[in-house]
């Protein structure tokens, strides 16, 4: 059984030394709710988001369960761990879910994938507890919010979507069967047609990130769709400092973006940057968490 402890990174200086403390730890079941995080367990964690108020949201995938550790360190279920399917407009903490790509929504809601049916969909879980479906989500990838609060979200057939804020979906890629990705420069969002659009992130400038197997690409606010990292030809990451990102070889990752548009990956166990240039380089002078 695959165990997960999450750490957290303090910053003591623009050198990025750093102090690792642990904020959950103990594989397996659910228990320790009502108690303190670091004496609760967790099983396979997919996606987390920080609240304003320095709350941790939590998807415990593996034990079906959305959990929230609160500022002062105090870990509960706000969602699953019930007996039933979903209803709609029922207390989220009796719905049986399998959790990915948990984020927090502009409306204060806790929002993400749902692996437990047969199709996926995007739920969310209300301020009061309940649990909803979001409508026309099915076959949902992954998600993410813009500036102006509208919901893109990726399927499983390649495509990307929109939904905006009086509930109105746009596809966005081609209705074309068949991949179509931009190799070199870009390539109109409406003539792309992706391969498995796993993971979506929007960056403070509006730019859209989206991670397709091995390569991550960038969607300006122009709707250009470009390669920013990976899809290279050499040894799998075979990572070594000022390559060119779209160099890259990689096979397992994760990424995050910042305000800024940095790519900030991790793979091959050391932790990258994507910069201007853009190449890979060792994340510095500040870490990316500063």
């Amino acid at each position: 059984m695959r165990s997960f402890t999450l750490f957290f990174a303090v910053c003591l200086s623009a050198q990025a030394q750093c102090t690792l403390r642990t904020l959950v730890g103990s594989p397996a079941s659910a228990a320790g709710d009502g108690g303190a995080a670091v004496d609760a367990q967790f099983f396979r964690i997919d996606g987390m988001d920080l609240g304003a108020d320095g709350a941790l949201y939590v998807g415990d995938t593996g034990n079906g369960r959305i959990r929230l550790i609160n500022p002062d360190g105090i870990v509960s279920t706000i969602a699953g761990g019930g007996t039933s399917p979903p209803s709609h407009g029922g207390p989220a903490t009796e719905a049986v879910i399998i959790p990915v790509g948990v984020r927090l929504g502009p409306d204060g809601a806790v929002y993400f994938v749902d692996r437990g049916p047969v199709v996926p969909v995007i739920r969310r879980i209300t301020t009061e507890g309940t649990i909803q479906t979001v409508p026309n989500t099915g076959d949902a990838l992954g998600f993410s919010f813009d500036q102006e609060g509208n919901l893109w979200f990726s399927g499983g057939n390649g495509s990307i979507r929109r939904i905006d804020t009086a509930g109105e979906v746009t596809l966005l890629t081609s209705s074309e069967a068949g991949t179509r990705l931009p190799v070199d420069g870009a390539l109109p969002l409406s003539e792309t047609h992706f391969r498995y659009p796993s993971d979506l992130q929007h960056s403070a400038n509006g730019n859209l990130y989206v991670q397709d197997g091995a390569g991550i690409y960038e969607i300006d606010t122009q709707s250009n769709v470009r390669l920013v990292l990976g899809r290279g030809s050499g040894p799998v990451q075979n990572l070594v400092e000022g390559v060119p990102a779209t160099g890259v070889a990689l096979s397992s990752f994760r990424y995050v973006v910042d305000e800024t548009g940095r790519i900030v990956f991790m793979a091959n166990r050391s932790l990258w940057e994507v910069r201007d240039e853009p190449s890979i380089h060792v994340p510095g002078p500040r870490a990316p968490w500063q």
